[in-house]
Parts: C-alpha cells; sequence; structure tokens
C-alpha cells in the first residue's frame, strides 16, 4: 500500500507546495547526509561546495549538544496511513525532541511537519516527542534554531489535515488525481 508523505499531506491540504529545482533538492540531500554523518562521529569526504553548510552543521551540535537516538529515521503510521523521515530524534534539555533541518523554515507548516512525525514516532518507537525545533542551515557556516515548539496541538492540527486529505483524495481532488484527467 502506497501512503502519503507528511509533507504531501501538508502540501496538498495547505495549497503551499514546497518548490525547488533538481539542483537544491540534491543539495539538500547532501546535507541531510553530513549531518547524519556527523550525528554519527564519522569521518565523511563532502563537496566543497558544501562547507559553509557542514560547520553550520557541527556547529549546532557542539553548541546544542543534542543526546541523539537517532537521525534520518523512516517511521510510519499504521493506524493514520502515512509516512515520513525524521531529520534527528535526541533529547534536548531532557525533553524527546525532533529536529527538522531547513533551508528556511516556515512557522505554519514546521509545526504541522514535525507533529505529523511526532505521532508516527509514537506508534513506531512508543515515544512521545513533546518538542521539536527546526534549524535553519545557511551557507555561511551559521544556524538559526527555532525556539520550543510544544507538539501537542500541531499533532492534533496534524490529524485535521490527514482526514482532509484523504477527503480530496476520496474525491479526486488531489493534484496527482487532476494531472491524470488532464
Amino acid at each position: 500500500m502506497v501512503v502519503p508523505s507528511v509533507t504531501q499531506i501538508i502540501a496538498e491540504t495547505t495549497g503551499t507546495a514546497w518548490k525547488a529545482t533538481e539542483w537544491y533538492l540534491d543539495r539538500g540531500k547532501a546535507i541531510h547526509a553530513c549531518a547524519a554523518f556527523i550525528a554519527q562521529g564519522k569521518e565523511f569526504k563532502f563537496d566543497k561546495r558544501l562547507v559553509g553548510y557542514i560547520k553550520a552543521l557541527r556547529k549546532f551540535f557542539k553548541e546544542v549538544n543534542p543526546i541523539i537516538r537517532g537521525n534520518e529515521i523512516q517511521v510510519a503510521s499504521k493506524l493514520y496511513h502515512y509516512a515520513g523521515t525524521i531529520d534527528l530524534d535526541c533529547k534536548i534539555s531532557g525533553n524527546i525532541s525532533i529536529i527538522d533541518w531547513k533551508h528556511s523554515i516556515d512557522k505554519i507548516r514546521l509545526p504541522l511537519q514535525l507533529g505529523g512525525y511526532s505521532i508516527a514516532l509514537q506508534e513506531t518507537d512508543d515515544l512521545f516527542a513533546i518538542s521539536g525545533y527546526g534549524v535553519e542551515i545557511h551557507e555561511n557556516g551559521t544556524y538559526c534554531m527555532s525556539e520550543r515548539i510544544d507538539l501537542r496541538v500541531p499533532r492534533n492540527q496534524f490529524l485535521a489535515l490527514r482526514t482532509t486529505y484523504a477527503i480530496r483524495e476520496k474525491c479526486g481532488e488531489l493534484s496527482y488525481q487532476k494531472e491524470k484527467r488532464e
């Protein structure tokens, strides 16, 4: 069974799809892979065009010092039929927290995304992530971390979006369904 991703659900129900060229998508994948290596304490080689981003990631890990539980974790909700990938599952200030690496933070979508991941993480790992953060990684070697997001309300808001997605899917109103008709 193919299930939608957290980001697909948000894009389809809020009308605010993420748009990026192939180059930016590839760069994002490379930065996420580097973040995973740093989280694991592994040495790695990388494209020199990413040096500023790598510096920012290393600075984040040194300054925030999260207790890492896992990174690039694929989670799925069997109950609500969706999936996603958590960038970093960790403890910050004693709270189980979810981190999402960003090029820029959207203050509306970020809590919804983290809320969706939190539900799926609880089903997968039986742990309730109460906190979430977005971390902007900048090319100049700096990072910007969002304020702590309490995920209790965004979890419920994400479930409302998941319900809306299911209704739109049933009515044939999702983007991919419209493309097939055209």
